[in-house]
């Protein structure tokens, strides 16, 4: 958590208390809320969200030119998510530089933040760096990319 969404949780953190339940979109958030004091696990319940639409499996017209647009020409695993610790993307990096999977490429989409710069001038000593591709797609680009990846990766 940055010192911001520390301060955002601490707003929301009084109405949360008054609640009988307090639903959040992820185990992890939960696990955050309850870190934090926000209230019991008890009513602190986990609640993922439903995909849009738009996630759907079925090609879209414009799936190839967004592809061809982050220069994606080989198969690839996609991970979506970010750069902080609890994300494991670095522990997902080191598990694809000892696979056997060269005719594949690895596409993180992130925003480049929090531990990111450390983990790139990590990345650039492996060997597999050349077949990395980190992208800041924006969310309208996200369906294409879950549609052309070979897998969805989420360690």
């Amino acid at each position: 958590w940055d010192p911001e969404q520390e301060r955002v949780i601490g707003d929301e953190a009084a109405n949360a208390l008054r609640a009988d339940v307090v639903l959040t979109p992820s185990e992890t958030t939960r696990g955050e809320l309850l870190r934090l004091g926000v209230g019991s696990a008890a009513r602190l319940r986990a609640l993922p969200l439903a995909p849009a639409p738009e996630f759907t499996a079925t090609a879209n017209a414009v799936d190839a030119g967004i592809r061809a647009s982050y220069g994606l020409a080989r198969p690839y695993l996609l991970f979506v998510g970010g750069f902080d610790a609890h994300k494991h993307v670095d522990t997902l990096v080191s598990a694809f530089e000892q696979s056997d999977l060269a005719t594949h490429d690895l596409v993180i989409a992130a925003e480049p933040r929090g531990d990111h710069d450390r983990l790139v001038a990590r990345w650039q000593t492996l060997a597999c760096w050349p077949r990395l591709r980190l992208v800041a797609p924006p969310p309208a680009d996200l369906p294409a990319l879950y549609r052309q990846a070979e897998m969805l990766v989420s360690p």
